[in-house]
């Protein structure tokens, strides 16, 4: 399909997220509208902000996906977050902390997470897949080069006029 890319960012929830009760097929096929999720009043969700990576980073995220798996898999973490909302870690000492902004660097790529920052998120491994198969979905999204000019399919300009009376 012809399309341009979407360029602004979204914030996701993960499918795993304890605050999601429902939705979730809805709320992923909408481009992640979260009237269409099902969430608990009682529990906050974690956002995660996200962008659509670039020709060259899907380049060099399949490479090193090919090669080496997981690393494949961060690698796209790292060049799409960019933001992240009620997420906090805890130290073994019994600190928390929440993180609002990962540490980000200039790559030959484009902008990307410091690798120093994965490491000290230690992000468990169903949080890289779900995470992962996100930014790749979001990444082949494509937005009609136009919008079409007539009315909905099923619908005459006749028929529209006429259901306004």
């Amino acid at each position: 399909m012809l399309g341009r890319r979407v360029r602004d960012a979204v914030k996701v929830i993960l499918p795993s997220d304890p605050s999601v009760l429902g939705g979730y097929a809805a709320y992923k096929e909408s481009l992640f509208d979260e009237s269409k999720l099902q969430l608990d009043p009682k529990s906050e969700p974690t956002r995660w902000q996200i962008r659509q990576l670039s020709d060259d980073q899907k380049d060099a995220v399949s490479v090193v996906l090919a090669t080496a798996g997981r690393k494949g898999k961060k690698a796209a973490i790292q060049c799409s977050l960019q933001a992240l909302e009620n997420f906090a870690i805890q130290y073994p000492d019994g600190r928390t902390e929440t993180i609002h902004v990962p540490q980000m660097e200039h790559t030959p790529i484009g902008t990307a997470i410091k690798d120093e920052w994965m490491v000290r998120m230690g992000f468990p491994t169903p949080i890289i897949d779900e995470l992962f198969e996100l930014i790749v979905f979001f990444s082949e999204v494509q937005l009609p080069l136009s919008m079409p000019s007539e009315p909905p399919s099923g619908e005459t300009d006749k028929s529209s006029q006429e259901s306004k009376d």
